[in-house]
């Protein structure tokens, strides 16, 4: 079984703490105006790095020629991959963006990584699927995607939720960690790791309302690195922001490969 590669996603002021832990990184520096103009922040040497790409603005004119420009800065910089961030909506010029890079990727063998919402434009890409559920199984969420998309990449999003029971819209509330250790300290309570959402959680009572607390750690990351590599799932992206706090657990649990 070959590891999934864990690739900590940082933007310029927090590249050389991510990078310093031994993870393959990937470079938020990089964004598209409106208009077209491609701008980048300075950042350290990209060997063995992916090139990200926020898009979601972009609603120009020549994506061919941004298409171009974004590969001649890849290639420049040594980047081995590329992302390309859409934000919430994909418009017609981001589509066509993405078709022209992807095409450009396929003919210099670059690995492109893109969001489902493009991947009828972008044939042969891995297409990112998120991680964070609150209900179903992360093992048939993700055979679901494979049959789906084919390659796929997952982008682990760190989960701090409070469900009201029952919860009909499977929202919950969003804890910050300050909140979710109040409660821990509050509660104390018997944790459980739940295998079908490869995360961890517990109930309490506040009143007569019963609640569930989700929630991730270095070991309901790895446990999802683990699911992911049976699954053959080569590739698995994680924000530095979510992981920083527990990166040193991880990096027991799950050593940089």
């Amino acid at each position: 079984m070959e590891k999934t590669r864990l690739i900590i996603a940082a933007p310029q002021e927090q590249l050389s703490a991510a990078r310093s832990h031994g993870f393959p990184t990937a470079h938020l520096i990089y964004a598209v105006a409106p208009d077209g103009a491609l701008s980048a922040a300075d950042c350290p040497p990209a060997q063995d790095c992916t090139m990200a790409v926020d898009i979601s603005r972009y609603c120009g004119t020549s994506p061919r020629e941004l298409a171009a420009q974004i590969m001649r800065e890849l290639k420049s910089r040594g980047y081995r991959s590329l992302l390309l961030d859409t934000g919430r909506s994909v418009n017609s010029r981001q589509r066509q963006l993405a078709g022209d890079v992807c095409r450009m990727c396929g003919q210099a063998g670059t690995a492109l990584f893109t969001y489902p919402a493009l991947y009828d434009v972008c044939p042969g890409s891995y297409t990112l699927i998120g991680t964070a559920l609150s209900g179903g199984s992360l093992d048939g969420h993700l055979r679901y995607a494979q049959k789906r998309f084919g390659k796929l990449a997952i982008e682990i999003e760190l989960c701090q939720r409070d469900f009201s029971l029952p919860s009909p819209d499977g929202q919950g509330l969003e804890l910050t960690p300050c909140q979710l250790r109040f409660l821990c300290e509050r509660y104390p309570v018997r944790r459980f790791f739940s295998q079908e959402l490869c995360a961890d959680y517990f109930t309490y009572k506040f009143g007569r309302i019963a609640h569930l607390v989700l929630y991730d750690t270095a070991h309901t990351v790895a446990a999802k690195l683990d699911m992911a590599s049976r699954l053959g799932i080569e590739y698995a992206f994680v924000h530095w922001r979510d992981i920083s706090g527990c990166i040193q657990q991880l990096k027991a649990l799950y050593r940089p490969s």
